[in-house]
């Protein structure tokens, strides 16, 4: 073998072992496709002890903003009965802040711009999503929903109020305290006792963060979680 030619071929071995300890790396930085998203969200039917909640909460801790251009693709499209429930999915893990999903993306569901057509499930699920965003632009939002007459949406405006608004949220609890439909009343109760006794560190955010942790939770991946999604984590590092 020539000296030029042992120059090239170490210079090729050199390559190949930086290659080799890039590429993980480059695995796990780089954006989800749609496809590998579609797939995690359909393993909640196929995963024991899996539900529709816990795969968006594994996608967030696993991937964060990973995932950010897959749901905006997902959400992007015009809402069937096809892509009903990789919709519903989505919406759900755009709760999370730390995926980057805007705000008002989840809006456009919220309002009944998108997503009219699947019987409301998804408008639903959308003001579900903004409960956990700490977005005082939201105020008019969800003070116009909690005039709604259907009392699963003014449940939802008591908590996004505490969420959007924090301390500042505490009359308008007060007022839907006072709601003839319990269930309205009780979670009003649960974030105007939160917000009056714990002030900063109460649990604002869907009853399970404060304001000030929404935006990077879920921050790390619960046990159960792990546990469910190790086989995905290795196929999608």
């Amino acid at each position: 073998m020539t000296v030029d030619a042992r120059i090239l071929r170490m210079l090729a071995l050199g390559l190949c072992s930086v290659l080799w300890f890039v590429n993980p790396l480059t695995a796990q930085s780089r954006p989800l496709t749609v496809q590998e998203l579609s797939e995690i969200f359909w393993s909640g039917g196929d995963v024991a002890g899996w539900d529709e909640f816990d795969v968006p909460e594994f996608v967030a801790a696993s991937y964060g903003v990973r995932a950010k251009h897959a749901v905006l693709m997902i959400l992007a499209e015009s809402s069937t009965s096809d892509n009903y429930y990789l919709q519903l999915e989505a919406l759900t893990t755009a709760q999370y802040e730390r995926v980057g999903v805007p705000v008002g993306i989840i809006r456009e569901f919220a309002i009944g711009a998108k997503g009219s057509s699947v019987r409301g499930v998804l408008r639903h699920r959308a003001m579900l999503a903004l409960t956990m965003r700490p977005d005082p632009s939201l105020r008019e939002f969800w003070l116009q929903v909690a005039q709604n007459p259907d009392p699963s949406f003014r449940q939802l405006a008591a908590a996004g109020l505490a969420c959007s608004l924090g301390d500042s949220a505490v009359a308008h609890l007060a007022l839907l305290r006072a709601d003839t439909n319990q269930a309205v009343a009780r979670v009003a109760d649960f974030h105007h006792r939160e917000q009056r006794d714990k002030a900063s560190a109460a649990l604002a955010c869907g009853g399970r963060v404060t304001r000030a942790l929404a935006s990077a939770f879920p921050s790390s991946l619960r046990p159960d979680l792990a546990r469910r999604g190790a086989s995905i984590r290795k196929r999608i590092p």
